[in-house]
C-alpha cells in the first residue's frame, strides 16, 4: 500500500500531515515578514514579484529551515505544532538538513518532494528527500509509531 493510501485511512497520519502543513505556513510567514518590510522600503527599486525577490526569499527559507532543524531538530513552526525532525542515523548533520530542505527554495519543488514521497513505498510520514536521507518528522506531543504495514498508532 502506498503512503498516500495509508494516509487516506489513518486519522493519526492525517493529523501528522496537517501539523506539518500548518508548521510550514507559520515558517513561511516568519520569513515573509522581513521580506515584506524590506520590499516596502525599497519599493520600485526591487519589485515585489521579481525573480530576485522570490529567489532571495526561497534561499532564506531554505537556510532558516536547515539551520534551525540542525541546531534544535525543529523550526519555530514545528516547535509550535509539537513536531521534531529526527535522523535515523543519529544526530541530524548540517549537510542532511540542507539537502532535506532544498525543495523549499522553490515551493513547487516542495510539492513535488511531497508527492514523490506519497507515491513511492516507505514511511508515510516522510517526503521523498527525507526517505533518501533516512530522516523523519515526528509529533512530540504523543508517542507515535508506525507498524510494519505503515499504519501509525498512538501508544
Amino acid at each position: 500500500m502506498l503512503p498516500i493510501e495509508k494516509i487516506a485511512h489513518d486519522k493519526l497520519l492525517q493529523r501528522h500531515w496537517l501539523h506539518r502543513v500548518v508548521a510550514f505556513v507559520i515558517d513561511f510567514i516568519i520569513i515573509s515578514i522581513p521580506f515584506f518590510i524590506f520590499g516596502f522600503f525599497i519599493g520600485y527599486f526591487l519589485k515585489f514579484f521579481s525573480w530576485l525577490w522570490w529567489g532571495g526569499f526561497g534561499l532564506c527559507l531554505w537556510l532558516y529551515s536547515a539551520i534551525t532543524e540542525q541546531a534544535g531538530g525543529r523550526t519555530l513552526g514545528k516547535a509550535m505544532l509539537a513536531l521534531r525532525v529526527y535522523s535515523k542515523k543519529g544526530n541530524l548533520d548540517f549537510a542532511s538538513a540542507l539537502i532535506r530542505n532544498i525543495s523549499k527554495v522553490f515551493i513547487p519543488l516542495l510539492f513535488l518532494d511531497w508527492l514523490a514521497g506519497m507515491i513511492t513505498d516507505g514511511d508515510p510520514r516522510q517526503r521523498y528527500l527525507d526517505r533518501l536521507l533516512e530522516v523523519t518528522t515526528q509529533r512530540t506531543d504523543i508517542p507515535e509509531t508506525v507498524n510494519t504495514q505503515g499504519e501509525s498508532k498512538a501508544s
